[in-house]
């Protein structure tokens, strides 16, 4: 995948760069146990690299070494306009190899989802298993854009980031990977047609479609908006950050005092150099992938909510029932959000470091 220019380490907050054969900047943010087992964390759209738990202990804990990145677009890392899903694995990869891991796992949530998925089926030679959590599932069709577009894809930016390592366990359901599932019958193998994808979607995010057909200029600047008005509600009303239709469970979450710190620093650092990153996923979401989610062969580990708003479970039921073999969590009840994040991390990071449940 190329070689890697250089890297180098900001002490102080455990962030390290590299850049690219091509000149652009990825960051990172390296935590958990030094001599634990890899896993590196794909953030939702928006995010950053300090999308994870604040207590880096938890991580230690569980054996292993916790890396987040910042997407291209978001965070210290350089835009990379065009770039599509699949594009996201060789930005993985060039860390994984700048900080000398053979083999890893992957988990990522909500926009990080299709971001992992991309890693398990294009670096299944280096990844050993993947975590998708919450994850938007593809479009059966491409969207429909008023007029031609180099970039594409959809996603909900009104939304918090969901901390890319957690899942929930509580009251689940569990149901074979590889079976059809209701809701889908509909669908072409590809994706969800349009009114499956958008069914049940908080409808502040499902705008986010209608956004990124109207082309590239009017979704960035509806996503500065919506990024100011991040801003605004964690600052002054933290339980409204995923809009007035997100689940009880979620806003009980998002009034957690350490998740609305966390989220104060996620939010600014996310549009460090404006909302490019947003509008970059947003774009590939509702595009082609670039990879078919049948040619997935490591273990993956999928789960979700049935009262998930902002990605609905018709998602989450599709994308169960084409990755080969996934183990499949569906809670009900569940929203977007975790219900007892120490929990949930641990036994997420656990099945990524041992496979076992």
């Amino acid at each position: 995948m190329g070689r890697i220019g250089c890297h180098h380490w900001t002490v102080d907050e455990r962030t390290g760069t590299l850049t690219t054969p091509d000149g652009r900047v990825l960051a990172w943010l390296d935590g958990g146990d030094p001599a634990g087992y890899p896993v590196i964390g794909l953030h939702g759209t928006p995010g950053c690299r300090f999308s994870r738990w604040p207590d880096d202990a938890l991580y230690a804990a569980a054996g292993v070494r916790y890396v987040t990145t910042d997407r291209a677009g978001y965070g210290r890392s350089t835009r990379r306009r065009g770039r599509s899903v699949a594009d996201e694995a060789t930005d993985v990869l060039a860390v994984a190899d700048a900080l000398g891991f053979e083999r890893f796992a992957i988990v990522g949530g909500s926009g990080g989802g299709p971001h992992a998925l991309a890693c398990a089926a294009l670096l299944g030679g280096r990844v050993e298993r993947v975590a998708c959590q919450s994850s938007l599932a593809p479009l059966a069709e491409p969207a429909r854009f008023a007029k031609p577009a180099r970039f594409a894809e959809p996603a909900r930016f009104a939304e918090p980031a969901r901390f890319a390592e957690t899942v929930r366990f509580a009251e689940t359901v569990r149901f074979a990977g590889t079976a059809r599932l209701a809701g889908t019958a509909q669908s072409g193998g590809r994706g969800l047609a349009r009114a499956e994808w958008l069914a049940g979607m908080e409808p502040e995010i499902a705008d986010e479609l209608t956004w990124a057909e109207a082309g590239e200029a009017v979704l960035t600047r509806e996503l500065e908006q919506a990024q100011q008005l991040m801003a605004k509600r964690i600052a002054e009303d933290p339980g409204a950050l995923m809009g007035d239709g997100a689940p009880a469970a979620d806003v009980e979450y998002l009034l957690r005092p350490e998740v609305i710190t966390s989220f104060r620093r996620i939010i600014a650092e996310q549009a460090r150099h404006g909302v490019g990153g947003s509008v970059d996923d947003t774009l590939a979401f509702v595009r082609a992938w670039g990879f078919d989610l049948a040619d997935i062969t490591v273990p993956v580990l999928l789960t979700y909510g049935d009262a998930d708003t902002s990605c609905p479970v018709g998602h989450g039921r599709f994308l169960a029932a084409r990755i080969p073999g996934a183990t499949v969590v569906e809670t009900a009840g569940g929203g977007h959000l975790p219900g007892d994040p120490h929990e949930e991390i641990t036994a997420t990071h656990r099945w990524l470091r041992t496979g076992s449940l």
